[in-house]
């Protein structure tokens, strides 16, 4: 009886996994993402204006517009074949989606929705809002140009520097013409006598005198002295004039 009970409880195990679909299994595929803009009558749909992609009656997708009516929306694989609508704010667009491919991200696709009937005109605008709050400072502006001289009077002279130092000798100047010769001087003393020369050459022999008058007769030795001092005197005469100083 045990071994019926367990087999019944495994027959209703299998039962019920059986009557789950298929999908519950399986793994979700990445979504086609498409990015674009959406309009709605002509117009630039309001922020957070409902977007939704559909198959039939299965909904795909949804996603709310941005600043500008930009939008980027996920669409689900679907489960069945056919063209994806997409509507605006529940108003059908005119563009569909013929081939899905998962994972991929399509710029570009844009969508346009237009309401049956006959749209009406903007409105005027609204008043304006109270003014907000004060901005932060901005940053400084260059300076202005240079304003004008003042026209005030000149102060006193302030007290002399002290000296600075000597600057370097310069260079010799040029030479100057020479001067007019000056007065000669008076005569300078005599100087002192110089050293006797040397002896000169004998001068030649004079012409012999006139014979003297006819003397006394005297003896021999007496003849001979009187020879021997006229050659010398002769000979004094003679180097008298080398022998003198000259001046």
């Amino acid at each position: 009886m045990a071994k019926v009970s367990r087999i019944l409880a495994l027959l209703a195990i299998v039962a019920m996994l059986s009557a789950l679909p298929l999908t519950a299994f399986a793994q979700q595929s990445p979504p086609h993402v498409l990015l674009g803009t959406a309009m709605l009558n002509g117009a630039t749909p309001p922020i957070d204006t409902d977007i939704v992609a559909m198959q039939g009656s299965q909904k795909l997708g949804s996603a709310m517009t941005m600043a500008g009516g930009k939008f980027s929306l996920q669409v689900m694989q679907p489960s069945g074949s056919g063209p994806i609508s997409f509507m605006v704010a529940g108003v059908d667009a005119m563009e569909k989606l013929n081939n899905y491919e998962i994972g991929k991200i399509q710029p570009g696709f844009n969508l346009s929705a237009q309401a049956s009937g006959t749209v009406g005109r903007i409105g005027p605008p609204g008043p304006a809002g109270p003014a907000g709050p004060a901005g932060p400072a901005g940053p400084a502006g260059p300076a202005g140009p240079r304003g004008a001289a003042g026209a005030g009077s000149q102060g006193p002279a302030g007290p002399a520097g002290a000296d600075g130092p000597a600057g370097p000798a310069g260079a010799d100047g040029a030479r100057g013409p020479v001067g007019p010769q000056g007065d000669p001087g008076a005569a300078g003393p005599a100087g002192a006598d110089g050293a006797a020369g040397a002896a000169g050459p004998q001068g030649p022999q004079g012409p012999a005198g006139p014979a003297g008058a006819a003397g006394a007769d005297a003896s021999g030795t007496t003849g001979i002295i009187a020879i021997i001092i006229a050659i010398v005197a002769a000979v004094i005469a003679i180097a008298m004039p080398f022998v003198m100083p000259r001046r």
